[in-house]
Formats: C-alpha cells, structure tokens, sequence
C-alpha cells in the first residue's frame, strides 16, 4: 500500500499506538489530536493515517508537527483512498506499539487516560475496551456507557460479547493486543470482510476466539473516550445496522460464538437502531420515498429469515407515512419536554 510519510523516529520501546484513521474531517481531527498530543510520552505514538483527503487534513496535522516538538508522532498519506478498513491494516502495519488503539477522527480521549490504559496493559491482554461518554449534537449533554465501580476482566468470548452487545463495533473503544490481530488477519483472512467498515469489529472478535489460554479481556471502569454522536437514529441508521451490522453479527458464529447470543443481539438491533431508523427516515423527510424504499429492500432481504424483523421493522414500512410522521413529531416533543424539566 503506496503512502507519503512523515515521521520524526526515537529509538524507545513503544508500548501503546494511538491510531487515528481519517478522510476529509479536517475541522474535526483538530481537536481529536488536540486532545491525544498532551498524553504522548515515550512510550506512546500517535500515528494518523489520511485516507488521500481532498481539504486541509495534511495542512492541519503539519501544523501540530511543527509546534509540538514530540518525536513520536507519524502522519501518513494515502495516494489514493483505500477505504476504512483498508486504512485500519495500514496502521496496523504501521504501528509499533505493543497494542493498537483506533481513535476515530470525531471522538475525543479524555485527560489522564493514557496512564490509565497503560497500567492495565499488560502482556498477557488480548483486547481491551475502553468506557466512554456521548456527547449528544443535539445539546451537549454527556451519557456515560456504563457507570462501573470497578475495571470488568473476562476470559470467554461469549460472555464478553454478552456485555458488549453490537458496543463492540465501537471503533474508538478498542485497544488491541497487535501481534495477535495480525495473526487473526492471516489465520481468518480477514481482508475479505474489507468494505464492510467493520473490518475493526471483525479483527477484534477473531483474536477473542483464538488467544492463547491464559490471555484475557477487559472493559474499562474509568471513562476514557469521549464520542460524538447524533442520539436520535440517524435517517439512514437503518439501512446500515439493517445490512452490514446485522451481517456482521451473523458472520460472528464463524469465529465460535453463541447462536443464541448472537441471535439475541440481532433483535437488539432490529427495535433499537433499524425500527427507530426507520421513523427517524421517514418523520425527518430527509430521503426520497424512493430512497427509504429501496433501502428497506436491502434490510428486508438481510433479515427475511428473522421474526423479528416481520413483527416489528415490516410493519413500520406499510404504515401510512403521516402517521408515522406525527409519530416522530410526539417522540420529539415528549423528548424536548422532558429535557426542559
């Protein structure tokens, strides 16, 4: 994979990448590094890989580079865009650190979690997810996934999944054991999930079926990440945890989980993302009905086999649009009337 590089080399162990993927979200990026480059020492890199973006990406982190004089910090360049996940093994290959954690290009880290993370990275961890808040667009205010009094250590996959749910999508949660993700890539082949954009949710679910016995995985009690998100489902969350999420879930039982669980974590999906989507889709009137239509179509051929989908999502899509418009506008109001007390 051809790439333009800028690096500025020390000769110190690294322990810990801070891996940012990025494509033309320079006003964005700004303040992810903003909040990654006060936690740098040397035992921890910041690598940003611009996926051949066409604004300021590179003016933006050239001008961290010359003000700040850390020597582990490495920007590279894609000549030409290779998606995501493509992006992802590139820093995977590009890291040098013990462990890989991915930081998408809107999230923040939050002050004083880099020592956090690194007590508990140790040798013998395989993946390590870290707690965070969400910040909703709407108003700012912080939810935080979940209140913990202490840091959860687990040694089945199974019942790792069962905490997490579809949480384990979440880029900017994962920090990644990096010998055993690039073991994962080969022995599953991994680079035929490419242009899925879950390819980080692939990798992490192959190194829980295949660590060595005595590793194991953790969840965070502190809360390290900040993400951004639109809380109400996005117009076309739908279309996409109708297809591609829900397809990943089911190419999960490859790697040895349970069917059960795997079945029950759909259905989550199904109320959660794709039957609110599907309001949000159609009371927001952002898309064509065309658009909603064809999308659904995809959703509908993903999960026809689900009763779920048949009981809950299907019968949204023939419901008379106006209805399900002032359906959306009452979710909207009850909301903004709770808010304001």
């Amino acid at each position: 994979m051809e790439t333009k590089e800028r690096k500025d080399e020390i000769n110190l162990e690294i322990i810990l990448s801070i891996c940012i993927p990025t494509y033309n979200r320079a006003n964005l990026l700004k303040k992810t590094i903003e909040s990654v480059i006060p936690q740098l020492n040397e035992r921890v890199e910041l690598i940003i890989s611009d996926n051949c973006s066409s604004d300021n990406t590179e003016e933006i982190v050239l001008g961290f580079l010359r003000v700040n004089n850390v020597g582990n910090i490495n920007y590279l360049k894609n000549i030409t865009n290779v998606g995501l996940d493509g992006n992802i093994i590139n820093l995977l290959n590009k890291a040098r650190g013990d462990f890989v954690f991915f930081l998408a290009d809107d999230d923040y880290l939050i002050q004083e979690s880099v020592p956090y993370i690194l007590n508990l990275l140790k040798s013998t961890v395989a993946v390590m997810y870290l707690n965070y808040y969400t910040i909703s667009h709407y108003d700012s205010n912080i939810f935080p996934y979940p209140r913990l009094s202490n840091d959860l250590y687990y040694a089945d996959k199974n019942q790792f999944l069962s905490f997490l749910l579809y949480n384990i999508l979440f880029i900017s949660s994962i920090v990644v054991n990096k010998k055993l993700a690039l073991s994962a890539i080969e022995k599953y082949n991994l680079v035929r999930f490419s242009g899925s954009y879950q390819l980080q949710g692939y990798i992490v679910s192959a190194v829980c079926s295949m660590k060595p016995q005595d590793f194991y995985f953790i969840f965070t009690h502190k809360h390290c990440v900040i993400q951004t998100i639109d809380l109400d489902p996005p117009s076309a969350g739908f279309y996409i945890f109708g297809t591609k999420v829900v397809r990943f879930f089911k190419d999960m039982i490859e790697f040895g989980y349970d069917r059960k669980l795997i079945n029950r974590i759909i259905n989550k999906i199904l109320f959660i993302f794709v039957a609110k989507g599907l309001i949000s889709a159609i009371g927001k009137n952002k898309y064509a009905k065309k658009d909603v239509r064809s999308m659904f179509k995809d959703v509908a051929a993903e999960n026809k086999s689900n009763a779920m989908f048949w009981l809950l999502v299907y019968p949204i899509s023939i419901v008379p649009e106006y209805l399900i418009r002032k359906l959306y506008s009452l979710i909207i109001f009850t909301r903004n009337k709770v808010k304001k007390k």
